[in-house]
């Protein structure tokens, strides 16, 4: 071996010694960011559903839970005893009352929507939903339901 190559051998094991020294460093970098970031992120989601269990009353009443049938019925019993009318049905009624014309419950939906008076959970079928407590509104007879064009639409009885 000439001069050359043993230096050339010499220098190729310091270079990659110096790239597993980065490496190793870097590594260990982001996996301490890693930590970091799951940790926060498991911080977060307990204050989230920390904050989801002590919301101040104003504001549960916007928040439409998840509907089984159990909660539809806790919902019927609650508005025979006088509790009065959920946010959702509120919301139902000034959708209603926006419009002179019979409406779907996807156009009822849009309205709320775009109100911004009632939040929905991510896991419901907001149209579901609605639809539900239309149907309950026209059973006590608080509205009027018709089938036009094969869709069921929705109004309120016109005062004489």
């Amino acid at each position: 071996m000439s001069h050359k190559d043993a230096e050339l051998s010499q220098t190729v094991p310091d270079i990659v010694r110096d790239l597993v020294r980065r490496a190793e460093s870097k590594l260990a970098e982001l996996e301490a960011r890693k930590q970091y970031l799951r940790r926060r992120v498991q911080a977060l989601r307990f204050l989230a559903s920390h904050n989801r269990e002590n919301q101040p009353a104003e504001l549960q009443e916007h928040v439409v839970p998840h509907l089984a049938s159990s909660d539809h019925e806790r919902g019927r019993s609650d508005h025979e005893s006088g509790k009065g009318p959920t946010g959702l049905r509120r919301a139902c009624r000034i959708a209603l009352l926006e419009s002179d014309a019979p409406q779907t419950s996807q156009e009822i939906y849009g309205r709320i929507s775009k109100r911004g008076s009632l939040l929905f959970q991510a896991s419901t079928d907001p149209v579901y939903v609605i639809s539900s407590e239309l149907e309950l509104m026209a059973k006590e007879s608080e509205i009027i339901c018709r089938v036009l064009d094969g869709e069921k639409r929705w109004h309120r009885p016109s005062v004489k």
